[in-house]
């Protein structure tokens, strides 16, 4: 199921809240349910906005949810580094 949206700039925090309220309704998620986030921007933006996003990710998800761990990289996937370059 593909989830787009066109916003406004808006914070982190709005922007988190939103993915998040889809990712929960999508796997339906309970407050007893324990998770593993992982955050990968694949190269795209700064370690700074991306640490900034996992901070707001685990602050939103911890009052509904229980973490059990958080992962961040910040490399692209083995798909892309296999395609051949030309």
């Amino acid at each position: 199921m593909l989830h787009l949206h066109m916003l406004q700039m808006c914070t982190a925090a709005e922007t988190v809240k939103i993915i998040l309220e889809v990712i929960v309704g999508t796997l339906k998620l309970k407050s007893e349910d324990e998770i593993v986030v992982f955050v990968n921007n694949l190269g795209g933006t700064s370690q700074l906005e991306q640490w900034l996003v996992t901070g707001e990710v685990h602050k939103q998800f911890s009052k509904h949810l229980k973490i059990f761990t958080v992962l961040v990289d910040r490399s692209s996937s083995s798909i892309s580094e296999s395609i051949p370059q030309e």
